[in-house]
C-alpha cells in the first residue's frame, strides 16, 4: 500500500469555513497510531485513528501563497515513557472549526508499507524523533491535496545507505520460534523469550518488523512491539506462546559508540583483522607513527640521516651511491 495523506471530509469543510469567514486555520494537535487501513479505503472518510497510541507535536509551519507547510513529529523521550514501543503506521491532524469552535479531524495519514518501528523510551538512551513534512495546497475551488516533502526514508533507501557504510546499523533476518518461551509478567505481557543472537549488545536499539508471512501468527499470539537488547541476546514478549514460528526483520541501531568515546571512556572500535574493518594501535618503536592530523605513516629516516649514519660507520669517508 502506498504512503499518503488526505484531508478528511470534515477537514475540507473546516478549510471552506475558514475561507468564507476569513478566519485563520487553528491547528490543535496531532495524534499517532498503529492501525492500518485497507487497500481500498478512502482516507478522506477516516475520522479517527484505527489504533491510537500517543500524542505528537506540530513543529515548523509557514504559509506561502496557496500552500501551507508544516511538520508533525513524534519523539520517544521521557514524556512518553508510559507508551512503550509501537509500529507507527498512521497519524491524524486536528483543527478548530471556526463555526462551532470545536476540535475535529482535519487530515488523516497512512504510512502504508512504510511503517516506522518506534522503540519505547529507555533511560540512558538518546531519544529519537520521527518527522513528517506536509504541504497543504488549496485551489480556488477549495479543492485540497496534501503531499509530503522529501524526508521519509524507504526500506530500499535505508538498506542502500547501510550497505554504503553511511549508517551505524545492522540488519538481519530473524525467525521467532515457538520454543523457549517462559511465563514472566512484564509490560502487560505474560510470556517472555530470551533469544540468543550473536553480535547483539545491550547498547544497541532494536527495531523489529514482522514480515508479511508472519503477520497473522504475531497478531494471534499478541506479540509485543517492544523488545530489549541484552549482550548476546534479544528479549521479546507476547500475550501467549506463538503457535507457529514468526518471520521478522531485525535492525540494530546505535552501534556507533566507536565513533567517539562516550563519557570520557575509551572508544569501542573492534580490532582490525585480516578480513575485518576495525581499529589499530600504534606502539612506540614499531616503526610507525601518527601525525597531528591523524595520518599513519612509516617512521623512516630521511636521506640526510641515512647519509650521516653511513658516514659515521665508514670513518667519515664519503660512501658512493648515498
Amino acid at each position: 500500500m502506498e504512503f499518503g495523506f488526505k484531508l478528511t471530509t470534515h477537514g475540507r469543510a473546516v478549510l471552506a469555513a475558514c475561507g468564507t469567514l476569513e478566519a485563520p486555520l487553528r491547528l490543535t494537535r496531532v495524534a499517532f497510531g498503529s492501525g492500518r487501513v485497507g487497500e481500498d479505503t478512502d482516507l478522506s472518510d477516516v475520522h479517527e485513528l484505527l489504533c491510537y497510541e500517543d500524542e505528537g507535536t506540530i513543529g515548523k509551519r509557514s504559509h506561502e501563497d496557496d500552500r501551507l507547510y508544516l511538520e508533525v513529529q513524534y519523539t520517544n523521550d521521557d514524556r512518553h515513557a508510559g507508551t512503550g514501543g509501537f509500529l507507527l503506521s498512521e497519524f491524524m491532524l486536528y483543527a478548530t472549526d471556526p463555526v462551532t469552535g470545536e476540535e475535529g479531524d482535519l487530515a488523516y495519514a497512512s504510512l502504508g508499507d512504510y511503517c516506522q518501528s518506534v522503540p519505547g523510551y529507555r533511560e540512558g538512551f538518546p531519544a529519537s524523533t520521527w518527522t513528517f513534512p506536509i504541504t497543504i495546497v488549496v485551489s480556488g475551488e477549495v479543492e485540497v491535496s496534501i503531499t509530503t516533502a522529501p524526508g521519509l526514508v524507504t526500506y530500499d533507501d535505508l538498506q542502500a545507505m547501510a550497505q554504503a557504510g553511511m549508517l551505524g546499523i545492522r540488519r538481519r533476518e530473524l525467525t521467532i520460534p515457538t520454543e523457549g518461551w517462559g511465563a514472566e509478567e512484564a509490560y502487560g505481557y505474560g510470556w517472555m523469550l530470551e533469544l540468543p543472537q550473536q553480535g547483539v549488545a545491550a547498547r544497541m536499539a532494536p527495531l523489529l518488523t514482522v514480515l508479511p508471512e508472519g503477520t497473522q501468527a504475531a497478531a494471534d499470539c499478541g506479540l509485543a512491539h517492544c523488545l530489549e537488547t541484552r549482550d548476546g541476546a534479544l528479549r521479546l514478549w507476547a500475550r501467549k506462546v506463538p503457535a507457529q514460528p514468526i518471520a521478522a526483520s531485525l535492525v540494530l541501531l546505535g552501534d556507533t559508540g566507536w565513533l567517539s568515546g562516550i563519557g570520557g571512556g575509551a572508544p569501542a572500535l573492534p580490532p582490525a583483522g585480516a578480513e575485518t574493518i576495525g581499529g589499530v594501535m600504534v606502539r612506540e618503536g614499531s616503526g610507525l607513527r601518527v601525525d597531528a592530523e591523524g595520518v599513519l605513516c612509516v617512521d623512516a629516516a630521511t636521506e640526510e640521516e641515512v647519509a650521516e649514519l653511513l658516514a659515521q660507520g665508514s670513518g667519515g669517508e664519503t660512501v658512493e651511491g648515498v
